[in-house]
């Protein structure tokens, strides 16, 4: 079905109500319907010379017929004009609404809802240009696409402010254009590839060629610089890298599958000035004199016996790594001839850190050292914990020493710490405690304290096991102690000290009972001792 005009189509039609016209035939000089074609659409005019509906028709041979397919405008309110009898003219005519114009600047307009659409047969537009969001032009293929959806777009979106052209089946975005920045992007199944930049241009992925650029022949320079990548076979020596013309700036802009050796025979050296070498693996290398047990794999940068990398910047300290076979991995400073800041070994000789050349810890088969050289008598070797607190306040804990093992079922269970609590923080008062604790029953138990000046207790009981006793050197230091001890018990003994101030009476002190209070006995009870009895 499609929209037909034809020029001098009248008839008359005697058709009341407002359902479907029945043409009565042609006037005198006009044609009928009949030159829409059956089954089209087109624009008609119903008139009595007072009421008027203006509209788009369908029209059907079998019948000689004219539907009311869309009231475009009426005497009725812009709705089907509801005839009564008597005898109208109808014909085709151009509603002014569906008129293409020119405005008072020259101009064609359109409304956001509306297309321009052109068309190659009846199916569906080959063009289709359309505007109020999304502002596209879309173009289908002439014949043979099965759906709306069939061909490429140019599509403006307001944000990001740019222009797009996608797939308009499944708006898979071919190329990008514009953006605050100005930028193009193409992509390749909806990746990046080729984008422009404040910088110059980023490809992600690998690029062939196969003519030249710039009147060289990439090909056959790239297979040069074949001959310094990961699947090279022999060493790159300086005449090597020289004979191919590579300088700082080429040397910069190998990818990461290539890199460059050097061999004690004849060593290079390339200075490359605020850039980036990356090196990257892919070969095997056998160090000089080497059984092939010790064979390297996937190397990136090999290094001979006593050569070295070094950074370094105007001519400040340089950090060195020097490696040289059968002797440890040495980093540190040589910007005064002092080196080995920190020696790392193979196999079981561990890790040495070092502060001005002394070694001041190593790792051992059993654990970690800390090491010190002096031979006075200060305090080394120190094992400092520092919480630097940018809010101290009293209850901080200053550090902690952790015990842990692991249980039965595979866990790592903390057995007991060591550590110290800030009781106060105020500057020149300050207090501090040690504290002990332990694992009991699954728990935390809290063991021993030193704080304020005492030793305390803070578990259930102070245990001392056999032949243990307690000592008192008196006020006097001197050869001469006091022992507390007890006799072996026979039985659970219990000792309660009296809440009372004075001298505890012993065997062999009897002679001080000056202060014997006589009233406390009664009953006529005799006390006997040396010297007779008191009743």
């Amino acid at each position: 079905m499609a929209l037909v005009l034809a020029d001098r189509v009248k008839e008359t039609t005697t058709t009341t109500g407002t359902g479907t016209y029945t043409l009565a035939g042609a006037q005198t000089g006009f044609e009928s319907f009949s030159a829409v074609g059956d089954g089209n659409t087109t624009y008609y005019c119903c008139t009595d010379g007072t009421d008027f509906e203006v509209g788009i028709g369908t029209y059907t041979a079998s019948g000689t017929t004219l539907a009311r397919t869309t009231i475009l405008q009426s005497s009725n309110s812009d709705a089907a004009v509801n005839w009564t009898s008597g005898t109208r003219d109808i014909f085709v005519t151009q509603p002014a609404e569906k008129a293409v114009f020119l405005n008072a600047d020259g101009d064609i307009e359109f409304d956001n809802s509306h297309r321009i659409k052109l068309t190659s047969d009846s199916t569906d537009a080959v063009l289709d240009i359309a505007g109020g969001g999304p502002n596209f032009i879309r173009f289908r293929p002439d014949s043979g696409f099965s759906n709306t959806a069939d061909g490429v777009d140019i599509l403006y979106r307001t944000t990001p402010n740019d222009l797009l052209i996608e797939r308009s089946e499944n708006a898979n975005t071919i190329a990008e254009f514009g953006g605050d920045d100005g930028h193009v992007k193409l992509l390749y199944n909806g990746s990046d590839r080729i984008e422009t930049t404040s910088s110059g241009t980023t490809v992600t992925g690998n690029i062939t060629v196969t003519g030249t650029v710039d009147g060289r022949d990439v090909a056959a320079d790239g297979s040069k610089l074949d001959g310094i990548e990961s699947g090279a076979t022999a060493d790159q020596t300086k005449a090597d890298i020289d004979a191919l013309g590579i300088d700082a700036a080429t040397l910069d802009s190998l990818d990461s599958t290539q890199f460059l050796r050097s061999d004690a025979a004849d060593s290079f050296s390339q200075q490359i000035d605020g850039t980036t070498i990356e090196l990257a693996g892919g070969v095997t290398y056998d160090p000089p004199g080497s059984s092939g047990s010790d064979t390297a794999t996937d190397v990136g940068l090999a290094l001979q016996s006593g050569q070295r990398i070094v950074l370094g910047y105007d001519g400040y300290i340089r950090t060195i790594v020097d490696a040289q076979w059968g002797q440890p991995l040495e980093i540190g400073q040589s910007d005064t001839g002092a080196f080995a800041n920190t020696e790392i070994y193979g196999g079981s000789q561990g890790v040495k850190l070092f502060y001005n050349t002394s070694t001041k810890l190593q790792t051992t088969a059993d654990g970690a050292e800390i090491l010190s050289t002096d031979d006075g008598a200060g305090n080394e070797p120190i094992l400092s914990l520092y919480r630097h607190s940018a809010s101290p306040a009293d209850q901080d804990h200053a550090g902690t020493i952790q015990f842990n093992f692991q249980n039965d079922a595979d866990e790592k269970v903390l057995g007991g710490r060591i550590y110290s609590e800030v009781d106060d923080v105020t500057d020149g008062s300050e207090d501090a405690a040690i504290k002990i604790a332990g694992l009991r029953g699954g728990s935390e138990q809290e063991y021993l304290e030193l704080a304020f000046g005492l030793v305390q207790i803070t578990g259930d009981s102070l245990f001392l096991p056999s032949g243990k006793t307690i000592l008192f050197e008196g006020s006097t230091n001197d050869a001469n102690e006091t022992t507390l001890t007890v006799a072996d018990p026979t039985a659970d003994r219990t000792i309660t000290l009296p809440d009372a101030t004075g001298t505890v009476i012993t065997t062999g002190n009897l002679d001080d009972l000056s202060n014997f209070d006589y009233g406390l006995i009664t009953g006529g009870v005799t006390v006997s001792n040396d010297y007779g009895a008191i009743t």
